[in-house]
This record gives structure tokens, C-alpha cells and sequence, in this order.
């Protein structure tokens, strides 16, 4: 079973700890694609936290080719604010979010950051363990499911990334995929903010509004897929 991700990037900021975690902000300039990706990388590593701590700075080229893909749950604190009296309600989610997690790493320092071209690789090798959602509009193909990748192959203990594919691999995992179908995914880890609607009635006032509550999603965008039971299919 495959579970690597290769990341390089320019550090955006010094840097920080979430919880037990180590963080590091990174700006990706994928060439291909000509655009920059935010994203950020993590390690639990008592030895890559001091490395980091003594040598990551602002403005250095950080790259890991020692990385993988974890799902990591956390409680998210939504805040839903009335817009008539201005009470606050604070409301506790539990939720899980897949996260790079590295172990080693190598830093430079470069004259031109904004010149650096990023690396974002992602390989997994897992099994479907969701329905599919596809869709198409204005005849583009869409595909979104969850997939469970395990270290080994008797491993009980999974990560569960949100693969999308676009075009003809979407059309392509539809036909080929269902759930427990084994597949082979190279692609990107992308980080995006979505805003999700909660239904508010405020305690105070009665007020009833739908509120949209900002949210940080991480999505294995595919560039290549196998379909790894086709043929006994």
C-alpha cells in the first residue's frame, strides 16, 4: 500500500505549534498549472521539530520527501453571532481533516522566492470507502469520493483523504469505481476555506438566520489514476 507525499515550497511565515504539532505555512508555485497553492505541513517528530525550530525561517526553501498523508481529528469551534442583538453562541464539532505530515526535510536559502517553482506530489494506493458523488456541468465531468489508504497491507489502522478528479478521470472513476474498489492515485494535496450553512435561532431574541461558517478542507486533486481491479472486473 502507497501513502507518500512530496512537498516543496517557500516558508511563508516562522514557524508555529498547533497542539502537539509542529507547522510550517508554505507558498507552492506550481509551474504547470501557473498559480500559487497555500498549504500547510506538519510533524509530530521530536527530532524534526527541533530540527525545524533551530533552522526553518521566512523566506527558505522547504522541501520533504519524507511525508505522508494523515487524518487527524479535532474539535472545531463554530461561532454563530445573531444579527439583531449581537448574541454569540460558540458551538463545539467534532470532525477529522487530512493533514501532510512530515518527518524529515531539507531547507535552503534562495535570492528570488517568488521565482521558486513548488513541488505538491501526492501517491496513494487504497480502497474506495464511500459512494461515489459525480456530477457533470457544462460538460465537465466531476468526481468526489473518500478513500481508505493503510501503511500495509494488514494494517487496521487507515487515513481516509478526499480524492476529486476532473475530465476524463472523473468520467473514467465512475465507470471503474464503487465502493471497496482498489485504486492508484497520483495527484495534489489542495487546501481550500468552504463556508458551510448552519441553521441559527438566537436564545436572546429569537432571531432565525442561516449562517455561513468558514471551514478549511484538504482534497487529493488527481492527476493520474489506476484502476487496480478493472481487469478481474
Amino acid at each position: 500500500m502507497s501513502n507518500f507525499a512530496y512537498v516543496g515550497g517557500v516558508v511563508k511565515a516562522p514557524v508555529y505549534f498547533d497542539n502537539d504539532y509542529l507547522c510550517i505555512d508554505l507558498d507552492i508555485y506550481r509551474a504547470e498549472l501557473k498559480k500559487s497553492e497555500v498549504l500547510t505541513v506538519k510533524t509530530k517528530n521530536p527530532f524534526a521539530i527541533t530540527k525545524a525550530t533551530d533552522k526553518v525561517h521566512e523566506g527558505q526553501y522547504f522541501m520533504t520527501t519524507d511525508a505522508k498523508l494523515k487524518t487527524i481529528p479535532y474539535i472545531r469551534v463554530k461561532e454563530l453571532e445573531c444579527s439583531e442583538c449581537f448574541y454569540v453562541k460558540s458551538q463545539k464539532v467534532r470532525s477529522e481533516r487530512t493533514e501532510v505530515v512530515f518527518e524529515d526535510f531539507t531547507v535552503m536559502n534562495i535570492d528570488n522566492p517568488e521565482m521558486a517553482y513548488g513541488i505538491n506530489k501526492v501517491f496513494l494506493d487504497g480502497n474506495v470507502c464511500s459512494p461515489l458523488n459525480y456530477r457533470e456541468k457544462d460538460g465537465k465531468a466531476y468526481c468526489k469520493y473518500k478513500m481508505a489508504v493503510n501503511d500495509t497491507v494488514y494494517d487496521s489502522i487507515a487515513e481516509y483523504p478526499y480524492i476529486v478528479a476532473f475530465g476524463k478521470d472523473a468520467e473514467l472513476s465512475n465507470k471503474y469505481l464503487k465502493e471497496k474498489s482498489r485504486v492508484f492515485v497520483e495527484g495534489s494535496i489542495q487546501e481550500r476555506v468552504i463556508k458551510q450553512t448552519s441553521h441559527f435561532i438566537c436564545p436572546d431574541c429569537g432571531t432565525e438566520a442561516d449562517k455561513k461558517i468558514p471551514n478549511i478542507v484538504r482534497e487529493v486533486i488527481v492527476s493520474n489514476v489506476l484502476f487496480l481491479n478493472k481487469e478481474k472486473e
